[in-house]
């Protein structure tokens, strides 16, 4: 398969699962709106038809921003591949590093930041605007912020070993790399969970 065959294949299959994102997300909405003008007969002691309205209502906003974040994650990931982000980044880290592992975990470290920062407004938005307007926020700015630089820590503090270990393996033993590779995948999740 050549670059052209490969490109034309991607794109198809990116295409494909937005396609498939949007169709569930209406279809979702569609349920939403054709369900809200009653509580389910299994709630109906419990939950009232304003309580049942609201939720319905906060349900179909988020539903509706995650069409915004179906198109952002796709412009994010069409500039880092098919835009040559990804070359661009790992050029300037092959450029300060000379290790090649440093190197892939510095490219890899990068991309997964940047995508992180690209996508913080929506998160931001989702919280402190969608929720809020529902009653649904209890977050702080401050803690807002705590929380992503916890997140980040542990991500690192999980995440960068196992990076290190995975390119380690793909470059270290050969043909069946892949095979240790799904060997140090499971039992990472194994002492996850």
């Amino acid at each position: 398969m050549n670059a052209s065959q490969f490109t034309l294949l991607f794109i198809a299959a990116w295409g494909l699962s937005v396609a498939t994102k949007v169709w569930l997300t209406r279809r979702h909405l569609a349920h939403i709106a054709a369900h809200r003008h009653a509580v389910p007969e299994a709630f109906t002691t419990q939950i009232s038809l304003s309580d049942h309205q609201k939720a319905a209502d906060y349900t179909s906003a988020k539903t509706r921003f995650t069409l915004l974040n179906i198109a952002v994650e796709s412009l994010i990931l069409m500039g880092f591949t098919l835009g040559g982000g990804i070359q661009l980044i790992a050029a300037q880290c092959n450029a300060i590093f000379s290790n090649p592992l440093v190197q892939g975990v510095a490219t890899l470290v990068t991309v997964l930041l940047l995508s992180s920062l690209l996508e913080m407004p929506l998160g931001w938005y989702r919280t402190f605007v969608i929720e809020a307007r529902y009653g649904f926020n209890k977050m702080t700015l401050a803690l807002y912020l705590k929380d992503t630089l916890k997140g980040l820590l542990i991500g690192a503090m999980l995440g960068l070993p196992l990076l290190f270990a995975v390119l380690w393996l793909m470059s270290s033993m050969g043909a069946y790399w892949w095979l240790y590779v799904w060997g140090v995948w499971v039992i990472f999740n194994l002492l996850i969970l």
